[in-house]
């Protein structure tokens, strides 16, 4: 949330009822709430659309925000196929110093065209990726060399 404050422009694409109708617009950051969701890591912003933007209750909206200067300069990337989704959420495993499997919640960044997704948060640089996990793989799973 350091990268954004209240009377800021950001960038929005609003979907409409009208199939296939996108519109990108500006909209105005007018609240930023002071506390977080620490469960569901979010945190409430209230944005002001423009009148024009033809937006009705039920609409879903992108909002592109800036991310911290200093995050660009060294991205972690993993291949996207140690990604998985479990009740809609991304994770990674991750094995351990003693072989076993760890289930890391994480933020998903860009898919890259080499087939890498950039990790945003969750995992370390020093972490040991499991690639392709099997659906039968816990948390505390003994993984064998």
């Amino acid at each position: 949330m350091a990268n954004i404050k209240e009377g800021q422009s950001l960038n929005a694409r609003l979907g409409s009822k009208v199939a296939g109708s996108i519109q990108n617009i500006p909209v105005i950051v007018s609240k930023i709430f002071p506390s977080s969701d620490p469960v569901r890591h979010t945190t409430r912003v209230k944005l002001n659309l423009p009148d024009n933007s033809r937006a009705s209750p039920g609409n879903y909206a992108q909002v592109w925000i800036p991310t911290a200067k200093n995050s660009r300069k060294q991205q972690l990337l993993i291949p996207a196929s140690a990604v998985i989704s479990r009740g809609g959420i991304p994770s990674v495993f991750i094995v351990n110093n003693n072989n076993q499997a760890e289930l890391h919640l994480v933020r998903v960044g860009d898919t890259l065209k080499n087939g890498q997704v950039v990790i945003l948060y969750g995992i370390k640089k020093s972490d040991r990726v499991l690639d392709r996990p099997p659906s039968f793989i816990t948390s505390g799973y003994q993984i064998k060399h």
